[in-house]
């Protein structure tokens, strides 16, 4: 009997050769695996039990073989993207390592989109350096992710970079800059914006609403 992962094949047998036979052909075999299934992963469902192998060798190697898995989806599947954040950041700060090495592989804005959200998830300081580079990228969705992963990171040293981008021509990166400038969380500010939508629409007080979000 098999067992159905993602909607795909039974993925113990590549779990265990993660585990067990972490070594440099079989790491091939799952990159060479993922890259001949990536296209049409839909129909061949092996492709996520290839990738919960990768997840499970605790390998830089196979670390940086999922942040270029995550940087050439052909399109944004947060099923991977998930899992490779959380089987990279087993790296700590080397982590950042893997990401690095995607990006000088994968090309174009949507793969570098994909980086730096990955590097958002990721909050290694590592990345810092390059995230903050992204910020003169001429692509407006590009300097908005970039921004995005900044904020969740919340380095002191990126906001003489974050502020010139409060006058981008584009109104996503200039509220992604508020965002990262900003000393709340965006978890928190997410809340916040939710507390005052629901203020304006059953018309709370100024004074009750800044009870609630306590200021």
């Amino acid at each position: 009997m098999s067992t159905r992962v993602h909607g795909g094949y039974d993925s113990a047998p590549c779990i265990v050769w993660g585990n067990r036979y972490g070594s440099h052909p079989v790491l091939e075999f799952l990159v060479d695996a993922c890259a001949a299934r990536r296209a049409e992963r839909k129909r061949f469902l092996g492709y996520a039990a290839a990738i919960d192998a990768l997840c499970a060798l605790d390998d830089p190697r196979a670390r940086a073989a999922l942040a270029l898995e995550v940087a050439q989806q052909p399109d944004d599947d947060d099923y991977v993207a998930s899992r490779a954040a959380k089987a990279i950041a087993v790296g700590g700060e080397a982590a950042g390592e893997a990401v690095l090495a995607a990006v000088g592989k994968a090309k174009g804005p949507a793969a570098e989109r994909r980086l730096l959200r990955l590097a958002g998830r990721l909050r290694v300081k590592s990345l810092v350096p390059h995230v903050t580079s992204a910020l003169a990228h001429k692509d407006a969705g590009v300097r908005t992710d970039a921004l995005a992963a900044l904020a969740l990171v919340k380095d002191p040293s990126t906001w003489q970079a974050i502020e010139p981008l409060l006058d981008d021509p584009s109104p996503d990166v200039r509220r992604e800059a508020f965002g990262a400038l900003s000393p709340v969380a965006p978890e928190e500010q997410r809340r916040i914006s939710k507390m005052v939508n629901y203020a304006l629409l059953y018309g709370k007080s100024a004074f009750t609403l800044a009870k609630d979000i306590g200021v």
